[in-house]
């Protein structure tokens, strides 16, 4: 007997269970010979779509059913859902052409590489998490736009054209591939990210320094051109990654080619066969998973076309553009068209926004939404005053509060930190000698520069993240954290090794082992480079002076081995 299939309408009402149901479904497909992934969307018979929520499967190809063995087939339906067999899209990266010049720097206009003969669409502005500073600004758009075989990181960003003054300089660290997020979670699903940032300076720069003020102006939440409500703002981040009600929704973007054009959400989490990598000759395509299949909605306009005469959602010069829904949440980052097909639209890709962020360790200014990953966000993902909070005290820029182990409990409440005390004179300038003395050798002042760049992110985490938190605590962090400020303040001559069978060095490796699974990509490459090393040396130190030494002999020893 066959099982009534559930519509769209039950699916809808019942969203927890259709979840549930397809990340069932995304495991059990997954193991099929010939299967690349799994999405949930519309069902298509020929070229027409079906109003319900489908499980989707894609296949490298299509086979006659009797090619197929019995229990390699994929039923009509799962768990009453039905479900839809597709062939994996091969997609294109798309380059760009438009010369349109702004005086306000924002979303949606054309940006270059310099010395580079393609361009592509500035997706938005984006600012670095829990950082406030006045040039914390940077843009976002796809890695294939800013880097080729030739261009990269360090290269200079211009607007409009290659004729134009520079914004800034491409930044380390982006990625076109597949990224499991939540990256703690080992059996995380793979979302492909093809994004990168530029820093844009906002004073023009000479031999290094700032020679002029304010030369450059940004609109940190518009996108130029948008016009949804009225508005050119964004006002959220959405995460559609398991959402179903995304599914038929007009969507919108705003590219330096098509301009605005609506399309409407076909599928989510299709797989897709991408260009190579952009900094790779000779390079193999890439198996892309989890994207946003978005199809032109061609009642948006009179002759069912976009301004090129083409029913399509991009086209080229599209590349970089951010995707939002009908109330401006972001939803996406475009980054891949399909390839033309007979009788079929054209569908375009885009990556889910939230894995994109994550990555970078970004967020996106917002007018109000307080979503993970936006500017207001209240999570630590964003720019909220609490993520510049270590324990229960701020840290002020500029000078630590160093703290008492006396004033470490509050009312009988426990702290992740000790409380803050003010200090004497004579304390304070006992500090600022041994930073002083730090500071004089080559691995300290790399040290130093690392802690100002991770502690405020150090302090969120164990403050607000359960398992940094349970890290911290088991392993005696603030009694060892008070010991050592006690130390630096001059009152004690060492520091322990152990307190309560717990070892100053198993302390460091716990702590670097959870803050690599759920701190930023800054902190986790904090970790990678002094993790191990401060750890193996932490039963050699019991005082400052003996880091500072360890320092200098660490650096001396690196020389002799070169």
């Amino acid at each position: 007997m066959t099982e009534p299939l559930k519509d769209k309408a039950h699916a809808l009402a019942n969203q927890d269970e259709f979840r549930q149901a397809y990340l069932r479904a995304r495991e059990y497909f997954s193991k099929f010979p010939g299967v690349v992934g799994v999405a949930f969307g519309q069902k298509r018979v020929g070229v027409d779509y079906q109003d319900n929520i489908a499980i989707v499967v894609y296949v490298a190809e299509k086979k006659k059913e009797e090619d197929v063995p019995p229990e390699q087939r994929i039923p009509p339906s799962f768990e009453g859902y039905p479900t839809d067999v597709r062939v994996v899209e091969r997609g294109v990266a798309e380059p760009c052409d438009n010369q349109t010049k702004y005086d306000k720097i924002q979303g949606g206009i054309q940006i270059m590489v310099e010395d580079s003969n393609s361009a592509g669409t500035l997706g938005c502005i984006v600012k670095r998490r829990n950082d406030r500073g006045r040039e914390n600004v940077y843009l976002l758009t796809n890695k294939h736009v800013l880097y080729s075989p030739t261009k990269g990181a360090g290269a200079a960003v211009k607007h409009p054209t290659n004729d134009d003054a520079s914004l800034g300089p491409v930044q380390p660290g982006g990625l076109y591939g597949n990224f499991p997020h939540p990256a703690s979670n080992p059996a995380a699903p793979m979302y492909f990210i093809d994004a990168s940032i530029a820093r844009i300076d906002l004073d023009s720069r000479c031999c290094g320094c700032t020679c002029t003020h304010d030369t450059t102006d940004v609109e940190e939440t518009s996108i130029v051109d948008l016009q949804l409500n009225g508005l050119n703002t964004i006002s959220d981040v959405r995460d559609v990654t398991l959402d179903p009600t995304i599914i038929g929704q007009q969507v919108f973007k705003v590219g330096r080619s098509t301009s605005k054009t609506r399309g409407i959400v076909r599928l989510v989490n299709a797989p897709l066969t991408a260009d190579p990598p952009p900094d790779q000759v000779g390079g193999a395509n890439v198996a892309a998973q989890n994207t946003i299949y978005v199809e032109f909605d061609v009642t948006s306009t009179p002759n069912g076309l976009n301004c090129h005469n083409l029913a399509r959602f991009t086209d080229a010069g599209d590349s970089g553009s951010i995707v939002l829904d009908g109330n401006s949440n972001v939803i996406g980052l475009h980054t891949h068209r399909g390839v033309p097909k007979v009788s079929v639209l054209i569908p375009s890709h885009a990556c889910h926004i939230v894995p994109v962020l994550d990555y970078l360790n970004i967020c996106i200014p917002c007018t109000t939404g307080t979503s993970h990953g936006s500017s207001k966000a209240t999570d630590g993902s964003g720019l909220n005053p609490t993520s510049l909070e270590l324990g229960d005290f701020v840290i002020p820029d500029g000078d630590i509060v160093f703290v008492s182990q006396a004033a470490g409990a509050e009312e009988g409440r426990e702290r992740a930190f000790p409380a803050p005390v003010p200090l004497s004179q004579e304390e304070e300038e006992h500090m600022r000698e041994l930073l002083a003395v730090l500071r004089e050798t080559e691995r300290g002042r790399e040290l130093h520069r690392v802690f100002r760049d991770v502690r405020r992110e150090i302090g969120y985490l164990v403050r607000n993240c359960r398992p940094v938190k349970v890290a911290w605590h088991r392993n005696q962090g603030p009694a060892f954290l008070a010991h050592i400020l006690n130390h630096l303040k001059g009152h004690t001559a060492e520091i322990p090794r152990e307190i309560q069978g717990v070892s100053l060095q198993t302390l460091l490796l716990r702590m670097g082992e959870v803050l690599k699974v759920h701190g930023g990509n800054s902190l986790r490459n904090a970790v990678d480079q002094f993790g191990v090393e401060l750890a193996e040396a932490a039963p050699t130190i019991r005082s400052a002076e003996d880091c500072i030494d360890y320092l200098r002999e660490s650096v001396s020893q690196e020389g002799v081995n070169q």
